[in-house]
């Protein structure tokens, strides 16, 4: 298990109102975002390997990207 704490009112207020107790959604929502800051750092750090020439081929970024964020 793992807790959060927010020492933040303005935040506090917000996730209060925008999700009126709903910890599911709320996780969910959580989740989400964190998955979203992982896929833009992937694609932060693929740009600069291309960037410095290094690139795959399409159907092996393909192959890449299908394995690592497609859910079975």
């Amino acid at each position: 298990m793992f807790a959060i704490n927010i020492n933040n009112p303005e935040i506090e207020k917000f996730i209060s109102e925008e999700f009126k107790n709903d910890e599911n959604t709320l996780l969910d929502k959580f989740v989400e975002f964190i998955r979203f800051q992982k896929i833009k750092k992937d694609v932060e750090i693929a740009n600069l390997e291309f960037d410095n020439g290094d690139f795959l081929d399409i159907d092996s970024a393909f192959l890449e990207v299908t394995s690592k964020y497609v859910r079975n």
